[in-house]
C-alpha cells in the first residue's frame, strides 16, 4: 500500500494517431502508395458543378427576360431598389447568347468581377482535385475586399440611375 509520500503509479497514455487528411493518405487496399481516391472520384465534384452550371446557363440563355415578369430578388420585391446582384441572371443569359454589352448593362459587377473570380476558383479547384490536394482556405482579406467592392458597387448603382439593372 502506497504511503501518502509515495508518488502515484504512472499509467502510460494510450497512443493516439496524428490527425490526417484522408484525401492525401495512401490507399489501404494494398494497391500501393498514392491518394486514397482515384482521379475520377477526386474530379467528380468539380465536374458535377460544371455540369450543373452548364444546365443553368442553358436554361437562362433560352429565356430572353425583358423585365416584364416577376422579380426573383427579395430585396427588390420589398423595396423597389436594386440589390448589388440584381440583373446577374439576365447578364448570365446575355453572355450565354454572346451579348456582352447588354450583359454589362444588366450587372457590370457580375460580368467583370464575380464571373471571372468564379471561373478562376473553379479552375483552381479542378487542378487541386486532379493533384489530390485540398482547396486552400480563402484569405480573409480577399473576402473583406470583395464585400467592400460589392458595397461600393451597390451605393454607386443606387446613386447613378443608368447603372441599375435595367428594370424600371
Amino acid at each position: 500500500m502506497p504511503t501518502p509520500r509515495d508518488p502515484a503509479p504512472q499509467v502510460p497514455a494510450p497512443a493516439v494517431p496524428a490527425p490526417t487528411d484522408p484525401v492525401l493518405q495512401p490507399e489501404s487496399h494494398g494497391h500501393g502508395a498514392g491518394p486514397s481516391r482515384g482521379p475520377v472520384r477526386r474530379l467528380a465534384a468539380p465536374l458535377a458543378a460544371l455540369g450543373i452550371t452548364a444546365l443553368a446557363v442553358a436554361a437562362v440563355a433560352s429565356v430572353d427576360v425583358d423585365g416584364s415578369g416577376p422579380s426573383f430578388c427579395p430585396f427588390r420585391t420589398l423595396t423597389g431598389l436594386d440589390c448589388p446582384f440584381c440583373g446577374s441572371t439576365r447578364a448570365a443569359g446575355a453572355l450565354a447568347r454572346g451579348e456582352v454589352v447588354p450583359a454589362l448593362d444588366h450587372n457590370a459587377l457580375f460580368v467583370l468581377v464575380i464571373l471571372p473570380l468564379a471561373v478562376l476558383a473553379w479552375v483552381l479547384w479542378l487542378r487541386r482535385a486532379w493533384r489530390g490536394q485540398r482547396f486552400p482556405d480563402v484569405p480573409t482579406r480577399l473576402v473583406v475586399g470583395l464585400m467592400a467592392l460589392t458595397g461600393a458597387w451597390w451605393v454607386l448603382r443606387l446613386a447613378v440611375p443608368w447603372l441599375g439593372s435595367g428594370l424600371s
